[in-house]
This record gives structure tokens, C-alpha cells and sequence, in this order.
């Protein structure tokens, strides 16, 4: 039996995500592939187990969930089918690396929430360069200066 093809795709609220959504989306049916969105999260930094309750945990999942919504809800009627929605709470790098192992092809924004604002490429897709098991794609955002 034939696996149908994946592309994944990582989001995280930014412009450049979404840049990568859309591209994502139309490669999917250009393909026939299912689709797959990850919103990696995390807790904030210096927050221990010790001081997260389970109620700021679930509210900090909630924000996530949303982020991942929001950009999904539209997204069945474009592809035609199903859109799978992933939301992972381990650094953005494991995440996308855990969903690459089963796709076709990863999809990412050069620049997103983190990071030095003038980077041309982000931290996360420039290790993905380095690490991810399929083709990687890295969508720029359409205001991106043009290296010389």
C-alpha cells in the first residue's frame, strides 16, 4: 500500500510563518500530499517544575492552541481534505526535526518570533539546514533584503 506524501510545515504566529503556511499549502495540493502544521511552544525561560502550576501550564498550552488554530481554520477548504494540526511542547528545532522524519518535505519562514531582528536567516531553519532528513524549504518573507 502506498503511503500519501506529507509536507509539514512549522508555524509560530510571525509574518514569516504564515509566508510559509501559504506556500506550504499550495505545494501540498501541487503534490496531492496530506498537510501538516507544527506549533512548537515552550514554557518561558527560568520557569521550573517547581514554579509552573498546572493551571499556567494549561493557559500557556491554550495560547498555543490557538496560534495553531487560528492558522488552520481556513486552511481544509484550500487543500480539500484534512489538514493535521500538531502541537508540541519541546524547542521548535526537536519538534520540527520529529515531524520531518515523517514527511516529504519540511517547510519553514526564514525568520520568526526569536532571535536578532536583522538576521537574514533564523536560528531554527539554519539548523535545520544543517540536520533535517527530507528537503527542506525555507520560504523568505517578501521583505527580506537580498544578500550581496
Amino acid at each position: 500500500m502506498n503511503r500519501r506524501s506529507v509536507v509539514t510545515v512549522g508555524i509560530d504566529g510571525s509574518e514569516g510563518a504564515a509566508f510559509a503556511l501559504e506556500w506550504a499549502s499550495a505545494e501540498s495540493v501541487l503534490r496531492h500530499a496530506e498537510l501538516r502544521v507544527v506549533h512548537a511552544w515552550h514554557t518561558p525561560y527560568g520557569a521550573t517544575s517547581l514554579s509552573l502550576t498546572a493551571e499556567l501550564y494549561e493557559l500557556l498550552e491554550g495560547s498555543a492552541k490557538k496560534v495553531l488554530d487560528d492558522a488552520c481554520d481556513q486552511l481544509t477548504a484550500i487543500v480539500g481534505g484534512p489538514v493535521e494540526r500538531i502541537l508540541d511542547d519541546r524547542p521548535a528545532v526537536d519538534a520540527l526535526l520529529h515531524a520531518a522524519a515523517t514527511s516529504d518535505l519540511l517547510v519553514v519562514g526564514s525568520r520568526g518570533r526569536g532571535g536578532f531582528v536583522g538576521m537574514l536567516l533564523g536560528s531554527v531553519s539554519s539548523v535545520l539546514s544543517h540536520h533535517c532528513p527530507c528537503p527542506l524549504v525555507i520560504v523568505p518573507t517578501p521583505d527580506a533584503p537580498t544578500p550581496t
